[in-house]
């Protein structure tokens, strides 16, 4: 674990270079992807604080983008309703069928 074999007659494993990790019978040692650092032994890679830190906030920016969409629908509904009982207020609404006008 944390070394490598450069070559089949090697005696003595050279161990692994910071930043990178060798996984058993590895001829090479191998750099961990992006956002990831290699573990304390070297034998693998595990995320890096960045990772966490960019899924807190995508989840807050998605939670607050969420939050904008609902408070505009209710906004636009509050606003259509307004809209609706004045235009009942103003123009009154026409009966079905003819009023007897006295004569």
């Amino acid at each position: 674990m944390g070394s490598y074999c450069p070559d089949e007659r090697t005696s003595a494993p050279v161990v692994c270079p910071f930043g990178s990790y060798c996984p058993a019978q590895s001829s090479s040692p191998l750099t961990c992807p992006s956002l990831y650092n290699a573990n304390g032994d070297h034998s693998g890679c595990s995320p890096s604080s960045s990772v966490f830190v960019i899924i807190a906030f995508s989840c807050l920016a998605g939670l607050g983008l969420i939050l904008v969409v609902v408070h505009n629908l209710r906004r636009r509904r509050t606003f259509d309703r307004e809209v609706e009982a004045e235009t009942n207020r103003l123009i009154p609404k026409t009966s079905a069928g003819p009023i007897y006008s006295g004569l």
